[in-house]
């Protein structure tokens, strides 16, 4: 990708070890990637410690605990007969929502993660 677009400005990745292996790549191009902006996907550790060294721009971070707990939820109230409140009922999707992590919110965010456990 970058041999064949060497002006390229960002890359988004579907998770964070490709948005590693995408910043290991800018490196070994002899670039540096701050100047490339690379966003993953997942919240990882791996992904969060990049952030705060400045070699990964941001990831999108999930959940899992709070997806875990709405998930064990719904499931019992359909099991004692309730209903789930759906985001979109004709597909019966529940919508749990994500957050974009970068140095801006990083402190934050590990913050509210380290409160989780």
């Amino acid at each position: 990708m970058l041999a064949a677009h060497p002006d390229i400005s960002g890359i988004y990745a579907a998770n964070d070890n490709e948005a590693q292996g995408a910043v290991a790549a800018i490196q070994g191009a002899g670039k540096n990637p701050k100047d490339i902006v690379v966003i993953g996907f997942d919240g990882s550790p791996g992904a969060i410690e990049a952030i705060g060294k400045h070699t990964q721009t941001a990831t999108v971070a999930q959940d899992p605990y709070g997806q875990g707990r709405l998930a064990v939820k719904s499931a019992i109230a359909l099991l004692d007969g309730k209903s789930v409140q759906f985001s979109d009922a004709a597909t019966k999707t529940v919508k749990f929502p994500v957050q974009l992590v970068d140095a801006s919110n990083l402190a934050s965010f590990k913050a509210a993660r380290a409160a989780q456990k």
